[in-house]
């Protein structure tokens, strides 16, 4: 099931048997960063989309006395493989520069904690 934060995220876990009797589970990180509910204020914003060289995440300004970015994640969306994971210490940072040149042409899940919450983004490289 999704979780109560916008956006949505959640797991989805498979499992199958092999032909030999073998059981098989995959699960992998789901999120839907639509924007069909309204009255939605992203604590967040990046740029550029499509990012092919770099992509710059930092704290909306109405936001920047009361929240910091813990952690970044971003998740191959074709494979789900994490390509990259940092965690900001505390008390955080307002921004970071990510060099997305080493990224494979794509579509990513951009993760940013915040301490207490994920905030959870698409974009292109």
């Amino acid at each position: 099931a999704p979780t109560s934060s916008y956006p949505p995220t959640g797991q989805v876990e498979v499992t199958f048997t092999e032909p030999c009797g073998t059981q098989i589970t995959k699960t992998f990180f789901v999120a839907y960063s639509g924007s069909s509910c309204s009255g939605t204020d992203p604590k967040f914003t990046f740029s550029p989309n499509p990012a092919s060289s770099y992509l710059y995440v930092a704290v909306a300004s109405g936001y920047t006395s009361t929240t910091k970015i813990q952690r970044i994640q971003i998740i191959n969306t074709s494979n789900y493989i994490t390509v990259f994971d940092q965690s900001y210490g505390t008390p955080g940072a307002l921004s970071a520069y990510i060099t997305t040149s080493v990224f494979q042409s794509g579509t990513y899940t951009l993760r940013i904690y915040d301490g207490s919450s994920w905030a959870v983004y698409q974009f292109v490289r």
